[in-house]
């Protein structure tokens, strides 16, 4: 069974590290954990300190998906 969380976020990088790093420590993590950004800045260089957690991002306004 996968294990998939879908994360929405406006303007929280802050809480979206806090998330990741609960994440991390966590026996079963989900197979994938897509974040829906609304922020007004960019999410990326929060993103990119979680490599070993497999994350897809769609940006709200315009639909920018990266991994």
């Amino acid at each position: 069974m996968n294990l998939v969380l879908i994360v929405p976020t406006k303007d929280r990088p802050k809480d979206l590290r806090t998330l990741f790093e609960s994440i991390e420590k966590q026996t079963r993590q989900p197979d994938l954990v897509i974040i829906v950004d609304g922020s007004s800045q960019s999410i990326k260089s929060v993103v990119d300190d979680f490599k070993n957690i497999k994350l897809a991002a769609a940006k709200r306004n315009d639909r920018t998906i990266f991994n």
